[in-house]
């Protein structure tokens, strides 16, 4: 009573006893409370088996998206961040900028053999080596990130393959 008496007072809003019932409910549902004694062990035990799933179970509930973890690369990011400081410098994005233009332009004056060349992803070859270059930008980008965020201060935990309805991503 002396809880809501002074949340009221406080407060700019009215509540009551089901309003901390069910908040106390709240915080011991998700384990927000220390609880003791033998009650408290119960539903401890109670929660973790609960928790525990057959394999085939999880499966069924999260086929559409997984995650694999490979790496725990934070003291190897940390590490190799000062030899990538470059790709966050102005001059790296004027040069990209650059030779992007400069592509461009040498496309644009053989067109016509620049179109013929798609033609050889049609083949197994073509396909393996859009494939493969497809992985490795894909790497790349992805370690992109993980520099970000510990250059700015960021934990990054794990690098991993995520699977989105089984499909790479």
């Amino acid at each position: 009573q002396r809880l809501i008496a002074e949340v009221n007072q406080r407060l700019p809003l009215e509540i009551g006893d089901e309003d901390v019932e069910n908040f106390s409910r709240f915080l011991q549902f998700h384990s927000l409370t220390r609880p003791e004694g033998e009650a408290a062990l119960k539903q401890f035990l109670n929660q973790q088996q609960q928790s525990r799933s057959v394999w085939w179970r999880w499966l069924l509930h999260n086929y559409l998206f997984m995650r694999i973890p490979l790496l725990h690369p934070h003291r190897m990011l940390q590490r190799l961040l000062p030899h990538v400081e470059l790709f966050y410098r102005r001059p790296f994005w004027l040069a990209t900028l650059a030779a992007g233009a400069c592509g461009l332009l040498f496309a644009s004056r053989q067109w016509q053999t620049f179109l013929h060349t798609f033609l050889h992803f049609f083949t197994l070859e073509g396909a393996l080596l859009a494939g493969g270059t497809l992985v490795v930008t894909k790497c790349l980008h992805e370690l992109g990130h993980a520099f970000t965020c510990t250059r700015y201060g960021a934990r990054v935990s794990t690098l991993g393959v995520a699977l989105l309805v089984l499909m790479p991503v």
